[in-house]
């Protein structure tokens, strides 16, 4: 009995390492490890705040929380080094303001690229006083942009002066 045991491990063990050995064939519909490999372009520029096109509204509450819904504002995204992220952003920002002066905020925004197509874009943000404005954007490319992915991160230490940015396009 001790043998039989011994015979299924061996063969479960054969049948497991023929299964996943790179030399066995693959289903060409399941992509290679090869293909799953990622490829990035990173890119670094500045925003600045255009316009103020809409008017949040505000809510006040009786703990001293302000809730700002649906602020509309324009900026111009200057990215030399990657012109597929280049240009002039709208977005609508939703923002939760505390008694201490910080906030949480969070929207969309939308980038069009003349001639090449735009990013629908996702974000969420914070500002702590002494310590500034942060942004973490998440965008999917559409029209020419289409399948591809990016991610920005939009910092500014004194609210009111141009943003720096960072970030990548997720290529492959």
């Amino acid at each position: 009995m001790k043998r039989l045991v011994v015979v299924f491990l061996l063969l479960v063990i054969a049948v497991f390492y023929v299964g996943c050995s790179e030399n066995y064939p693959s289903d060409p519909n399941i992509p290679s490890a090869n293909t799953l490999e990622k490829t990035y372009a990173f890119f670094s520029g500045t925003s600045t705040t255009t316009a103020w096109v809409k008017d949040p509204k505000i809510i006040t509450l009786p703990d001293g929380r302000e809730l700002w819904r649906g602020l509309i504002v324009t900026t111009d995204d200057v990215i030399l080094d990657e012109p597929r992220v280049n240009g002039e952003v709208n977005w609508v920002v939703n923002l939760d303001a505390y008694p201490d002066g910080s906030d949480k905020r969070w929207g969309t925004g939308e980038l069009i690229i003349p001639d090449m197509g735009k990013w629908d874009m996702t974000y969420k943000g914070w500002y702590i006083p002494g310590e500034g404005v942060t942004y973490e954007v998440d965008g999917q490319g559409k029209g020419e942009l289409r399948g591809l992915k990016a991610h920005w991160t939009y910092f500014v230490e004194t609210p009111g002066n141009p943003f720096e940015v960072t970030g990548f396009i997720i290529e492959k």
